[in-house]
C-alpha cells in the first residue's frame, strides 16, 4: 500500500493526474484491506491513508472539483493528527483551498480549512514534544 501510494506522489510531479488518482485510489483500496491488531499499526496505515488522501486532494484541485478536495482534505488532516505525522503536500493543500475559497468569497470555509489545519499541527507538535519527553 505505500509502496503504491509512494508512486502516486511521482507521477504527481509529472504531471500524470490520471495515473496518479488511480494509484492514490489503489493504495488507499490496499490500506484498508490491513489488519489493524495494534495501536503502531493503526497510526501507520493512518498516516498511510492521509498521504493517499493528500495526493487524490492534488488531483482534485488541478480538476476544479473544490468541494471533494475539501472533504478528503479534512479527512486527511483528521488521519494526520490520529497518527501525529506530518505531511508537507497536505499542509500545501490548506494553503490552496483556503486561497480558492477565499477568491470565491467563501471566506467562512476558508477559515475553516485554516482553522482544521492549525488544529492539526498543533497536535502533531504536541504528540511528537510528549515523545521526545518520554524518551528522555
Amino acid at each position: 500500500a505505500l509502496a503504491c501510494i509512494k508512486m502516486t506522489r511521482c507521477y504527481l510531479t509529472l504531471g500524470k493526474h490520471d495515473v496518479a488518482i488511480t494509484l492514490a485510489l489503489q493504495g488507499m483500496a490496499l490500506n484498508d484491506k490491513i489488519i489493524i491488531d495494534n495501536p503502531v499499526l493503526e497510526l501507520s496505515t493512518n498516516y498511510n491513508k492521509a498521504l493517499a488522501l493528500a495526493s487524490a486532494v492534488e488531483v482534485y484541485i488541478v480538476q476544479g472539483w473544490v468541494n471533494k478536495a475539501h472533504r478528503l482534505a479534512v479527512e486527511g488532516l483528521n488521519l494526520l493528527g490520529r497518527s501525529g505525522c506530518y505531511d508537507e503536500l497536505t499542509v500545501e493543500h490548506i494553503s490552496k483551498l483556503a486561497t480558492l475559497f477565499a477568491k470565491r468569497n467563501q471566506l467562512g470555509r476558508s477559515l475553516e480549512i485554516i482553522d482544521k489545519g492549525m488544529i492539526c499541527l498543533n497536535l502533531i507538535y504536541l504528540l511528537s514534544d510528549a515523545q521526545e519527553s518520554s524518551l528522555r
